[in-house]
């Protein structure tokens, strides 16, 4: 039976900026497991979503993994890739970035109550102690 785990992945940062963020969706089904990152990418003003087919520890920027839920059913899945992919990115706010898009991402699951409200201030609170570093 497919079920997924969905995280938040931090990545060292790259000289003179703050640890990456990205949300990992890990999709287990009997036979294959799927790891799909979604991320805010590029340059403060000028980010876009990227989604990457990778397994985030094996990168050499790998900080750590904070999970967040899991997911038990293949609708809610596509839910959470859908309601993902369609997250805006925010180029009009200067200071935004991918750490911002996470932070929204799991906002908007938990209004879409794809992440309750415990999983989501649990997450929230973690994530806060670690935010612009």
């Amino acid at each position: 039976m497919v079920h997924a785990e969905l995280s938040v992945v931090r990545y060292k940062p790259a000289a003179h900026s703050k640890a990456h963020w990205a949300l990992h969706l890990r999709i287990i089904d009997t036979d294959k497991t799927r790891h799909l990152i979604y991320q805010a990418n590029g340059e403060a003003g000028n980010l876009h979503l990227d989604v990457v087919e990778a397994d985030p520890v094996k990168s050499r920027r790998f900080l750590e993994q904070i999970d967040i839920c899991n997911i038990d059913t293949a609708s809610d899945i596509t839910d959470v890739e859908r309601h993902l992919r369609r997250q805006p990115v925010r180029n009009e706010i200067s200071s935004w970035t991918c750490q911002d898009w996470v932070m929204e991402s799991l906002e908007t699951l938990n209004e879409e109550s794809l992440l309750d409200e415990y999983q989501y201030h649990e997450a929230k609170q973690r994530l806060e102690t670690v935010y612009h570093d």
